[in-house]
């Protein structure tokens, strides 16, 4: 019962909190757009559509919290999306909030 709580939790925070999720992963390792797809798949078992994904790479680069470059991997040109030091404090204070609501809550 819990693993599906989970699953669903998992799921709402995805989608209600797409640029956090998006966030994290490029400040774990510099990504590319499919790359961010799968990784999203397979860690979470979300399937997130090119319509959700590309327009929120671009407010997260609109809002400086990450910067693309064009890189040549395998003989192909990629976009690769990486975090400014604005976006790792941004992610920083995101946890640390979520660290002060969890403090701050109730036991069942």
């Amino acid at each position: 019962m819990t693993e599906n709580y989970k699953k669903e939790i998992l799921q709402r925070l995805t989608k209600h909190m797409l640029d956090m999720q998006l966030l994290r992963l490029i400040i774990m390792e510099p990504m590319w757009g499919y790359k961010i797809k799968k990784t999203l798949e397979a860690e979470l078992g979300i399937k997130l559509a090119h319509s959700a994904l590309y327009p929120s790479l671009k407010q997260l680069e609109c809002n400086d919290l990450i910067f693309s470059q064009k890189q040549h991997h395998q003989g192909r040109a990629r976009k690769v999306y990486m975090p400014t030091e604005k976006g790792k404090l941004y992610l920083q204070c995101y946890y640390n909030v979520i660290e002060e609501q969890i403090q701050h809550k109730k036991t069942f």
